[in-house]
């Protein structure tokens, strides 16, 4: 049996995902990417959350390393995280709310 979901739960997921984008800073969470408990709670924040490109690119220049000025992810932390079993399920969700220019650069 399917049910709706709640407007007001999506509402506070977003609050979740901006309160955590605006409190930690990238290597922190681009750290808790890897991590096994909190990669997926991320992960579902990321998916519920793909209609704020705002948002997304937030996550996604702070989970990838991504300096502020244009600039490049970190090559580095990009492979780490595609040969880490929590971080290559993280960066696979990252890449479909990436802007299509965006994900030239990363891969």
């Amino acid at each position: 049996v399917k049910r709706r979901v709640p407007k007001s739960f999506s509402k506070r997921l977003k609050d979740v995902m901006t309160e955590i984008c605006s409190e930690e800073n990238s290597e922190e969470l681009s750290t808790m990417a890897l991590n096994s408990a909190a990669g997926p709670l991320l992960q579902m924040l990321v998916k519920a959350c793909s209609d704020d490109k705002t948002l997304c690119t937030t996550m996604v220049r702070s989970v990838l390393r991504w300096p502020e000025e244009r600039g490049d992810p970190s090559g580095e932390w990009v492979m780490k995280l595609a040969m880490d079993d929590s971080g290559s399920h993280m960066l696979e969700s990252l890449i479909p709310v990436m802007d299509s220019s965006d994900r030239y650069t990363v891969t």
